[in-house]
This record gives structure tokens, C-alpha cells and sequence, in this order.
């Protein structure tokens, strides 16, 4: 994860109460984490590979928490994912109400990159940056509301803050 990335998620819960249960899609450390932001919450993290910080090894778009999470984070995932689409959808629906999806992706610009390493793209692995019109409409469909997508041209990122009413 790069310091744009954590810092979106950062700047996105100042405008909210810290949420008590997380859930991360995408959480395999692999060059930074947002885990600290979340230290009083309950916290899960899923990654479709095992690895540091991983807690459920399962693909994001099928994970369903004991607990609503308040607060869903994707961070550089989307872009590696075949299914993001079906990621976002799960990300909002597994949501308790009043609770806020926050999602950071690779966007219109950025260069290909290793899910696995952050290097190049390895052989067989997917790679599809995600357009800041792409996330908005995902997201909506899935069912949020008041979307706000960020496109930051220089780093070539999207950033997403969905709340669930």
C-alpha cells in the first residue's frame, strides 16, 4: 500500500465515529496496511491468500462476517480482483446501516503492478485498472448512496466513502 492510499482511508474516518467492527478485503501485508487506524475495533481480515495479517482466507466477493461490520476497507485490491465488481456489491451489502465503505484502487494512469510482490505483473495474473466512473457505478448499483469517488491524476488512484443509509 502506498502512503496516498493509507492516507485516504485516514482522511476519510475523520468524518466518522470510530467504527467498532472492520472488516478488510484485500488485508495481506504486502507492502502496508491500514490495520493501525482500527486499533480499539474488532478487526477481520480476508485475503483470497494466506499471509501476514490474513485472517480468512476466502475470496471477498463470498465472505459473509458473524458481526455487520460499521466500517468495510478495500484498499489495491480492485485492480487484481477478476470479480471486483461482485467485491464492491459484497462489500456494501455485508455493511451494517449507517456504516461507511472506504475503497482505494489503482486507477486510470497507474501502472500494472504484482498482487503478489508489488513488482510486474506475473504470468496468469489478472491486472485491470479501475476508472473513477467504473467504482461510481459499481458502487451504486450495489446499492449505496451519497458516493463520492476522488480521482487523483498524478498518482493515477480512485478513492471511494460510502455510507450505508
Amino acid at each position: 500500500m502506498h502512503v496516498e492510499a493509507y492516507q485516504a482511508v485516514a482522511d476519510a474516518l475523520n468524518n466518522v465515529d470510530p467504527p467498532k467492527h472492520v472488516v478488510e478485503f484485500g488485508s495481506r501485508y504486502i507492502n502496508g496496511s491500514v490495520r493501525s487506524l482500527f486499533r480499539h475495533a474488532s478487526y477481520v481480515g480476508v485475503d483470497v491468500a494466506p499471509g501476514p495479517m490474513v485472517d480468512v482466507v476466502m475470496d471477498a466477493a463470498l465472505f459473509v462476517p458473524t458481526v455487520r461490520p460499521a466500517c468495510v476497507v478495500c484498499c489495491e485490491v480492485l485492480e487484481h480482483a477478476e470479480n471486483a465488481q461482485a467485491i464492491v456489491a459484497n462489500a456494501v451489502s455485508i455493511l451494517e446501516q449507517g456504516g461507511i465503505v472506504i475503497v482505494t484502487c489503482a486507477s486510470t494512469g497507474r501502472a500494472p503492478h504484482s498482487a503478489v510482490d508489488g513488482g510486474p505483473v506475473h504470468e496468469g495474473e489478472h491486472y485491470e485498472n479501475v476508472a473513477p466512473e467504473t467504482l461510481l457505478a459499481w458502487l451504486e448499483e450495489a446499492g449505496a448512496e451519497g458516493v463520492k469517488v476522488a480521482f487523483d491524476q498524478v498518482r493515477g488512484d480512485a478513492y471511494a466513502v460510502v455510507f450505508k443509509p
